[in-house]
């Protein structure tokens, strides 16, 4: 015999989201919202708009309400369906699929190697749906006694006009009705214990992950072994498949890079770049940082540390090392390094990127550095066969040391 939809009233919007994580958790399912109307999550505006209801049983999928003589009005709706129900974004997928094609055949590609996937989508139509209704009751005007047409009516008319009016505060409750699917109601997917492997990671989880990476938890396997530990101890869930409590490396990996992201200054390179620079350089007053992003002039990051001064100066003195590296990253932009040869071997004492390989652009990248560094007066540089580069020391730097 077939279990019948689980037809549950709360008192608040909180207490239904609790409500359905419950339901997610002893299921062992998920679910995620396919639509709801603006009404659902708005705060109490006019209620004078709405049409006073006795009862709600229409035919439509959501909880029917029946009559208990207390009027009520309809706030909004919401359907969530279960995340293997229809592929909504077929369209979306097919183009997104061309495009990382595309820009998989250029030559400079940053589109990384992906899978072979069997079944390239987990949506499998399951037709599983909790269906929510938001309402407000107003206890003051329910009918006492025998129901009839004309009594709603009064009631009614009263209650309106009283909203409409303003003037006394009417009283309300608020409902929210939740109707529950059973599991009869799943389809063309694992239920049971054994769908855990396909759970997404929990809302706690990530919170969990995201204040210990605030503490400075930064690599995956520690992460695991602390989750794990909470899942366990704080949550009380053994179930080790249950990948919603104990997510995969790479689920992991995937919300801690997710929040990374969150946490940058800024979704703009350039305003990351300058928000970094002065942070780098309230650290240290003696390190010495270059950005010139202006619509006038090339860009031009140039960097120096303390330290790399130091050993410029140290040991910078006799040969210098100038090395280019360029196409990297995704922006076109080479690299130059200036190395030196210490006593543990060759080390970066200092960094400049430029917009391009031109005479010039090298020239004001290694003037920096002559202008921080004083007292470096390098006999010999070694170089690339690069004209430009080779041009720009000789230019740079008096010829008595050639």
């Amino acid at each position: 015999m077939a279990e019948a939809p689980l037809h549950v009233v709360v008192a608040s919007l909180e207490d239904a989201e609790k409500r359905i994580n419950e339901f997610e958790v002893e299921t062992v399912t998920s679910f995620t919202v396919f639509r709801r109307n603006k009404g659902f999550r708005e705060v109490f505006s006019d209620l004078g708009k709405h049409r006073v209801k006795w009862e709600d049983v229409s035919r439509g999928e959501g909880p029917k309400i029946q009559y208990n003589g207390t009027p009520f009005i309809i706030l909004g709706w919401d359907v969530r369906e279960c995340q293997f129900g229809p592929d909504r974004n077929v369209t979306k997928k097919l183009k997104y699929q061309l495009e990382k094609t595309v820009e998989g055949k250029k030559d400079h590609s940053y589109i990384q190697k992906g899978r072979t996937l069997v079944q390239n989508t987990k949506k499998q139509d399951c037709p599983a749906r909790i269906h929510l209704k938001r309402i407000c009751v107003f206890p003051e005007y329910k009918i006492n006694g025998p129901d009839s047409i004309w009594k709603r009516k009064d009631q009614s008319r009263r209650l309106k006009t009283d909203l409409e009016n303003k003037k006394d505060p009417v009283t309300w409750e608020e409902e929210i009705h939740i109707l529950f699917p059973s599991l009869d109601d799943h389809r063309n997917h694992v239920t049971g214990q054994l769908a855990g492997i396909c759970q997404p990671i929990d809302k706690v989880i990530k919170k969990k992950i995201q204040c210990l990476m605030d503490e400075g938890v930064t690599k995956v396997a520690e992460m695991k072994r602390h989750i794990k530990s909470f899942s366990k101890k704080d949550l009380g869930n053994t179930s080790t498949q249950n990948r919603r409590f104990y997510p995969l490396d790479k689920d992991i990996r995937n919300v801690m890079d997710s929040y990374k992201n969150q946490t940058r200054f800024s979704k703009d390179d350039k305003e990351n770049l300058e928000l970094l620079l002065e942070e780098y350089k309230s650290v240290n007053d003696k390190d010495s940082f270059y950005l010139d992003i202006s619509e006038t002039e090339d860009f031009l990051f140039v960097g120096q540390t303390e330290w790399q001064k130091r050993l410029l100066n140290m040991y910078g003195q006799e040969i210098c090392l100038l090395d280019a590296t360029y196409k990297t990253t995704k922006y076109d932009l080479p690299a130059f390094f200036v190395c030196v040869n210490t006593n543990v071997g060759y080390t970066i004492v200092g960094c400049f990127i430029t917009a391009n390989e031109t005479k010039n652009s090298i020239m004001r990248g290694l003037q920096y550095f002559k202008d921080w560094n004083v007292n470096w007066h390098p006999k010999y540089f070694m170089t690339d066969f690069d004209t430009s580069e080779i041009s720009a020391i000789e230019e740079t730097f008096e010829a008595e040391y050639w």
